[in-house]
């Protein structure tokens, strides 16, 4: 999305480094024409506070010799803000400046602090509808403070992607993406859906609860012991009550994404979810989910879809989930934004 000082090019190893709440996670990936991507580097170091950051990146730096490396990124859930507008009858060129003043209500900061980019939502036209496009937005000052901690350890940042669209990454590799699929992430606090279909994101929700509120003293002698699917409700009353309210609220996320995906762009229903690997097993979820919802409901093993020399734990890839993703990064298939190097808003 957010593009920096000049293009990837074609046929090469996309390098990704992403700065996570818990960590650094590094990742390369190596695109195989008609097999699947391989992932040639992963690494994740664990920070016990945000002052060891440089010196962790620093060591990566070194260890995987990325000095002269174009390195792409992501911003994390909630980190920007996306939003879902008519697309204005102007011309091309003057996109951005025309959906700027639409949605400057819309963002918890000052428009005039903002960068933006503009992507198109597939298939209106066709439908006769209004062309719909997502417009995303993320604070200019936050920008410049990510990349001058790349920057200080010699690294050329190339792109800062979104959440929503390095999910799509992901979202793309999966077989139910022809059909569509939802794809879950839970992080600790907040969590986050997408929906796509075909390799193209049409939806994209994000909300405030986590995996952290499913993890009780009780979670594994409740969750454990849902029933089959159709019963995954019968235990309500013996839940927790902020687990039963963790649950309910992400049922009715997933549930309000699906009901508007398949009303307002007219698409068939989605009958699958796919929540992507979390750090630790919360037993029943899967039941829980595909009783409550009616849905398909299965983990994501990424060492299921990536061709990788040695298996990468459930662990780690919840871990390093948004930097595999990002690496994953079809240029192509994004929106463009040229932006100087200091960040110099469109």
């Amino acid at each position: 999305m957010f593009n920096f000082f000049k293009k990837e090019k074609r046929g090469q190893c996309m390098y990704a480094i992403v700065l996570c709440d818990k960590g650094i996670a590094y990742a390369c990936i190596q695109k195989n024409a008609g097999q699947p991507s391989t992932l040639n580097a992963f690494h994740f170091s664990v920070l016990e506070n945000k002052t060891e950051t440089s010196s962790a990146l620093k060591q990566l730096v070194k260890a995987f010799q990325l000095e002269d490396k174009d390195i792409t990124t992501s911003l994390l859930i909630a980190a920007s803000n996306l939003v879902m507008l008519e697309k204005p009858e102007v011309a091309d060129d003057e996109l951005r400046q025309a959906v700027r003043w639409k949605i400057k209500d819309s963002l918890p900061f000052d428009i005039n602090d903002a960068i933006i980019d503009v992507f198109e939502i597939p298939g209106q036209r066709e439908r006769g509808r209004t062309p719909l496009v997502y417009v995303t937005a993320a604070e200019k000052e936050f920008l410049k403070q990510q990349i001058k901690i790349f920057e200080e350890q010699g690294l050329k940042i190339s792109s800062i992607d979104i959440a929503e669209l390095v999910m799509r990454n992901i979202a793309s590799l999966l077989p139910e993406d022809q059909q569509g699929v939802a794809l879950l992430k839970l992080e600790p606090k907040q969590g986050l859906i997408t929906l796509t279909q075909d390799s193209s994101l049409y939806l994209a929700r994000n909300f405030d609860v986590g995996y952290s509120s499913l993890v009780t003293n009780t979670t594994v002698s409740i969750l454990g012991e849902i029933p089959a699917e159709g019963d995954g409700l019968a235990l309500e009353q013996e839940m927790p009550p902020e687990q039963q309210r963790s649950l309910d609220a992400i049922v009715l996320e997933v549930q309000r994404s699906l009901d508007y995906y398949e009303s307002h762009f007219a698409k068939p229903a989605i009958n699958s979810l796919v929540i992507a690997p979390l750090p630790f097993e919360i037993p029943g979820l899967i039941k829980y989910l595909a009783g409550a919802l009616g849905l398909q409901v299965r983990m994501l093993d990424l060492n299921a879809v990536l061709d990788m020399p040695q298996p990468v734990s459930e662990e780690q890839q919840a871990n390093g989930f948004f930097a595999i993703a990002a690496a994953l990064r079809e240029p192509a298939l994004h929106a463009q934004l040229q932006e100087s190097k200091k960040g110099k808003a469109a």
